[in-house]
C-alpha cells in the first residue's frame, strides 16, 4: 500500500474541512456586496414605508378626482341656466332673503352690474375648466386662490360658513409637500423678522 492509503485510514488524522471563502455565505456576502455597491439592504420598515406612500398617493388622487368631478358637474349645470348665460345669476342669489346675512353688503354688490357679470362668468369658467387649471403650477395656484375666494364669499354672503371651510380645507390638497415646506419656511422667516422688529421697537430709546 502506498503512503496515501495510510494517510486516509489513519484514525488520529483530523478530517479536512473545505475552506469557505469570505462572502460565500448568502446572507453575509449579499449584505457585503450591497454595502460595497452603496445599496441599502431591504427591510420590513422600507417595505411598509413604500406601501404607506402608495396608499397615501392613491387616496390623494381619489380626493383630487372627486374635486374635479364636483366642480365640473357644478359648472356644466350652471351653464345650462339662462341667468348664468346672461351673467346675472349672482344678483338673483344675493337678493334671496333667506341667504342674506349682510343685506347692506349684498346690496352693494348686486347694484354694480360689472361686479355681478364678472363674478358670475368667472365662477362658471373656474368650475367648468377646473381640471385643466391643475396641469400647471401657476394656474393651479391661481385656481386655488379663486376657489378659496369663492367659498369665502359663499360663507359670508350666504351664511353657510361650515360648508365653505370644509371645501377650502379639501382644496388644500392641491399643494405638494415641497410647496407646503416652502410656505412654512416663508411663514417662519416672516414671523422671525416681525419679532425682531418688535424687539427693536421696544428696546429703542424714546
Amino acid at each position: 500500500m502506498g503512503p496515501e492509503h495510510h494517510a486516509d485510514t489513519d484514525p488520529h488524522r483530523r478530517p479536512r474541512v473545505p475552506e469557505i471563502r469570505r462572502g460565500a455565505l448568502p446572507g453575509r456576502g449579499g449584505a457585503r456586496r450591497r454595502a460595497r455597491a452603496g445599496r441599502p439592504a431591504p427591510s420590513r420598515r422600507s417595505t411598509r414605508h413604500r406601501a404607506g406612500t402608495a396608499f397615501h398617493n392613491c387616496a390623494a388622487a381619489a380626493v383630487v378626482i372627486q374635486l374635479c368631478l364636483l366642480y365640473v358637474v357644478a359648472g356644466l349645470f350652471k351653464v345650462q341656466g339662462m341667468r348664468r348665460q346672461e351673467g346675472t345669476a349672482l344678483s338673483c342669489v344675493l337678493r334671496v332673503a333667506e341667504y342674506s346675512i349682510f343685506p347692506e353688503l349684498a346690496r352693494l354688490l348686486y347694484e354694480h352690474a360689472f361686479i355681478v357679470h364678472a363674478v358670475t362668468y368667472t365662477t362658471v369658467f373656474l368650475q367648468a375648466f377646473f381640471p385643466l387649471l391643475l396641469l400647471r403650477p401657476l394656474t393651479r395656484h391661481t385656481a386655488f386662490v379663486l376657489v378659496a375666494l369663492m367659498h369665502v364669499g359663499i360663507g359670508v354672503l350666504m351664511g353657510i360658513p361650515f360648508f365653505s371651510l370644509f371645501m377650502i380645507a379639501t382644496d388644500l390638497i392641491l399643494f405638494t409637500d415641497r410647496e407646503y415646506a416652502a410656505i412654512g419656511g416663508w411663514l417662519h422667516r416672516s414671523t422671525h423678522a416681525l419679532s425682531r422688529r418688535a424687539r427693536r421697537a421696544r428696546t429703542a430709546p424714546a
